[in-house]
């Protein structure tokens, strides 16, 4: 029950505005003497009535500054958190944007150094097979070097066999003309 007493004057509070409290303790509906047209009240000449419409008039005028006041601080945290929102989403940005060109270019070097590998496995490859050419080469000319020598020996060997031949063939020939003329000279004799 109390629940709902309050609840029914909060909502009756959000819908009237503002309840008025008299400042003469008057609650059953009749007015205090401030607003009876006598000596102790307000009349039309007097200034006090108009005092307090100045001094409502500046109360308003002070209300209605602080209002803009507290609206222009608003205004300013809002716009000072866009800013630090903007700022914030613009050093993410160019975060981004680093860590992107630090990837691009480690993925750079990455494939610089996987293609310097290949060229230096094609350039050790193309060592290797250029020294295997080269040793090839260099058997094939020390064999035909030493087939050159070989049948220079064996030419010298055919020609100092032949020389020899010739020699023996000779002195045998002078061996035998030699016996003949002693064999003729020794039958006529």
């Amino acid at each position: 029950m109390t629940k709902k007493i309050i609840l029914l004057s909060l909502v009756s509070s959000l819908f009237v505005g503002c309840v008025a409290f008299p400042d003469d303790g008057y609650y059953d509906g009749r007015y205090g003497h401030r607003y009876d047209y006598d000596d102790r009240g307000y009349d039309r000449h007097d200034d006090r009535y108009e005092r307090d419409h100045q001094r409502w008039e500046y109360q308003q005028r002070q209300n209605r500054i602080e209002r803009e006041r507290r609206e222009a601080d608003r205004n300013r945290q809002r716009h000072a958190e866009w800013e630090r929102q903007n700022r914030e989403q613009e050093r993410q940005h160019i975060e981004a944007e680093r860590k992107q060109i630090a990837n691009q270019r480690h993925q750079d070097w990455q494939q610089k150094k996987r293609e310097q590998e290949r060229l230096n496995q094609e350039r050790k490859r193309y060592d290797v097979e250029r020294q295997q050419r080269q040793n090839a080469e260099r058997q094939r000319r020390e064999q035909e070097r030493q087939r050159t020598e070989d049948r220079r020996k064996q030419s010298n060997n055919d020609r100092k066999q032949r020389t020899d031949d010739q020699r023996r063939d000779q002195n045998k020939s002078w061996d035998n003309a030699r016996q003949e003329r002693e064999n003729r000279h020794r039958t006529s004799d």
